[in-house]
């Protein structure tokens, strides 16, 4: 296991327990993971919760899975006890998520600044990675977490 997988695993145990029963508590299985891009690919198996009318994945929910990985993807790239708000984030949905298939999402980071981080995510179901769902692209304001006692 390299240092960013341990790194990553730990992260999402940490975000499991204290956001549980959250949409950021969302059961995440890390695929893998590469230094030298930096990227990240987690996987979600959809509940029935996350999808429309139409039966297909809501899109609401594919945002929350993007900005989740991105989230994810820059407390790798700038480690330590911060807190990484999303500024911005776009999102571009090219066809339905079913909701049948086990989901992956992909966050890689583009550019990681003093306070801005530049992230990209590509969400698709299981077995057509080729066939991307959407995609998103986000700004992160990296800033330390106020000390104790601090407003």
């Amino acid at each position: 296991m390299t240092e960013m997988e341990a790194v990553l695993r730990r992260n999402l145990e940490e975000i499991r327990t204290l956001c549980d029963g959250t949409v950021q508590g969302l059961p995440y299985r890390l695929e893998s993971c590469r230094e030298d891009v930096p990227e990240l690919t987690v996987s979600l198996q959809p509940e029935p919760w996350m999808q429309n009318v139409g039966g297909i994945m809501h899109g609401g929910v594919i945002a929350i899975l993007c900005d989740n990985a991105m989230g994810m993807m820059s407390r790798w790239c700038a480690p330590g006890r911060l807190l990484h708000p999303t500024v911005d984030m776009q999102l571009r949905y090219f066809r339905p998520v079913p909701v049948d298939k086990r989901v992956f999402v992909r966050s890689r980071c583009r550019k990681s600044g003093r306070t801005l981080m530049y992230l990209e995510a590509a969400v698709w179901a299981e077995g057509q990675e080729a066939a991307v769902c959407a995609e998103a692209a986000a700004t992160f304001f990296c800033t330390p977490l106020p000390a104790e006692g601090e407003p």
